[in-house]
């Protein structure tokens, strides 16, 4: 019973996101926004993923919501860690490129576009399957 209620994270968040908010997926997405290295596209995309964890947890919280499927519950309690934690891994591997190409002094994001394109994908994805556990 105990695993159902508090089922294990499979990513635990950097010390760097336990702040400013508690909630560690919404610091990594306020980190992307401060950020000066995203363009206009990933603005958007993150405004999306913060939109569907509002939504999910509204829904989630929902009376007369559909009945959740067996097993559904322990995975939607960690959805938004597991896709906040493949988002950092992205955000982070984009940074290092950047950072890589800062010291050759070429244009970043000409350099690591894969990287940001990977990041892109990745914060789609995640919105997608978050909107998907509503469904």
């Amino acid at each position: 019973m105990r695993q159902f209620r508090d089922p294990l994270p499979s990513w635990t968040p950097p010390d760097e996101l336990r702040k400013p908010t508690p909630s560690p997926p919404m610091n990594l997405a306020l980190a992307m926004l401060t950020s000066s290295v995203i363009g206009n596209d990933l603005v958007d995309l993150v405004g999306s993923w913060i939109s569907s964890m509002a939504r999910l947890n509204m829904w989630f919280k929902q009376p007369g919501r559909r009945a959740l499927r067996e097993g559904e519950h322990p995975r939607l309690l960690v959805l938004e860690g597991d896709v906040a934690g493949r988002i950092h891994g992205f955000w982070q591997a984009y940074l290092r490129a950047v950072e890589e190409s800062r010291a050759g002094e070429e244009s970043s994001r000409g350099v690591a576009e894969p990287e940001y394109q990977a990041l892109l994908d990745a914060v789609r994805d995640g919105t997608r399957a978050i909107q998907a556990a509503m469904e």
